[in-house]
């Protein structure tokens, strides 16, 4: 039987008391049927993802860029324990992060303002990140997702569009400079933060539960 720790997940949608179904949404958070977790990947590499064979996941070696960074996040998920589809945060010259982690690899997708909660899962508890896409936009991640300094490759602003710094779509390693965040930034930091890293990194990468 599985435990859960409800509190915070119960403060995301106690702030609207108006809302009657806050415990029914909660409960499906906890069930992994609500909400985008989010988590970072335990391995990091070079801007292509593929340069070296213990760069990121033994697996989805035949792929690269966006497909690879995709496959990377499905695989880790499986191996730390999350249930469900996990997408990469990160965009292309084609794709925008926010479209990508809706299943939808396109660029200008709409976008639902109450996508969400962003959740952080630490044990049995989670942290709320965001409780809606709308603040994701407005103020970025209120806490960080993790308390330990670590780089993502991203190509992506705060709003999950493209910012086109991207180590051409992520298929190159050089020393061209991307958009990166860091998983122990709040604010915008989680996605776009100005530590200069370039493609070849190292850098790890920042996945999302594809949302229903």
């Amino acid at each position: 039987m599985r435990n859960y720790t409800f509190g915070t997940l119960l403060a995301v949608f106690s702030l609207q008391c108006n809302n009657i179904g806050f415990v029914d949404k909660a409960k499906a958070v906890a069930n992994n049927e609500f909400g985008v977790v989010v988590f970072y990947t335990n391995t990091t590499g070079q801007g292509d993802f593929f340069t070296d064979i213990t760069e990121f996941s033994g697996l989805c070696s035949t792929i690269t860029g966006l497909a690879r960074a995709n496959c990377i996040c499905a695989s880790e998920a499986s191996s730390q324990g999350f249930a469900g589809t996990y997408r990469a945060w990160l965009s292309t010259s084609s794709v925008d992060a926010i479209c990508n982690i809706q299943g939808n690899e396109s660029s200008g997708c709409s976008v639902n303002s109450s996508l969400g909660p962003f959740l952080a899962k630490n044990g049995n508890s989670y942290t709320v990140l965001a409780e809606n896409y709308a603040e994701l936009v407005g103020t970025g991640f209120r806490t960080p997702v993790s308390s330990v300094s670590q780089s993502v490759y991203t190509g992506t602003n705060i709003d999950g569009r493209a910012s086109g710094a991207n180590c051409t779509d992520f298929t190159i390693a050089n020393t061209t400079i991307p958009t990166t965040g860091n998983i122990s930034v709040t604010g915008s930091g989680f996605t776009s933060t100005s530590t200069g890293i370039n493609c070849i990194g190292p850098a790890a990468l920042l996945c999302m539960k594809q949302s229903k």
